[in-house]
């Protein structure tokens, strides 16, 4: 514009080159300002949404979350008929876990994260994996995905227990073996038991299997 010959004052082509590029500036910060203020809004949303799922110290979903798919998954096969289709629902409890946290915090995170990561690595990757309550791992298992039957599944949870006592808890130089609680539930469409129920019940049979474990 300064150079062509552009019939009209100078100092009124100085005004225009500069006037352009300030102005694009502007409206580009602007924008920017706007979009990244909505990504912050929709993150937020979308944080919180994860928090309210997740727990914070394995990462896994929670008992919310549980809760939610349990509900979907028998309704789903009430709705559609499935009546042998459904789930089976194993809960592995950590004995003694409030007085590993009472002698140390960071050692008994560390503990429950390798529990995380040995479940992670060791079940099928079409289950889903809960961390309902301090120490309690729950696995939810569909029918008709995993290809096993109830015994099968049987002899999977004992050896995921296996695996999981195997990790020990190590604070300073002391290592202790854990113990594992365990109980399984097979549930299908004509169950009516809500979610808080059905954890209820695991948590009994876990405490039965732990205490026939004990007069063995």
């Amino acid at each position: 514009m300064y150079f062509n010959p552009i019939i009209i004052a100078n100092w009124l082509k100085v005004y225009l080159i500069i006037l352009f590029p300030v102005f694009s500036a502007i409206s580009y910060l602007v924008q920017k300002r706007i979009f990244r203020r909505l990504d912050l809004v929709y993150n937020q949303k979308d944080i919180g949404r994860y928090l309210e799922n997740r727990n914070s110290i394995t990462g896994l979903k929670n008992k919310t979350a549980f809760e939610n798919d349990y509900g979907y998954i028998l309704e789903f096969d009430k709705r559609r008929s499935f009546d042998n289709r459904g789930m089976y629902l194993s809960l592995f409890y950590v004995d003694f876990i409030e007085q590993y946290l009472y002698q140390d915090v960071k050692p008994t995170e560390t503990l429950l994260r390798q529990l995380k990561e040995a479940l992670v690595t060791n079940r099928f990757p079409e289950e889903r994996i809960y961390y309902i309550e301090t120490g309690a791992f729950l696995i939810l298992s569909p029918r008709k995905l995993t290809l096993v039957t109830e015994e099968d599944n049987v002899v999977l949870n004992e050896n995921t227990r296996e695996i999981l006592q195997s990790i020990p808890f190590i604070t300073g130089q002391n290592e202790v073996n854990i113990t594992l609680k365990y109980g399984t539930l097979t549930i299908d469409a004509t169950s009516v038991l809500t979610a808080e129920q059905t954890i209820s019940r695991l948590k009994r049979l876990a405490e039965t299997d732990l205490s026939a474990e004990y007069f063995v």
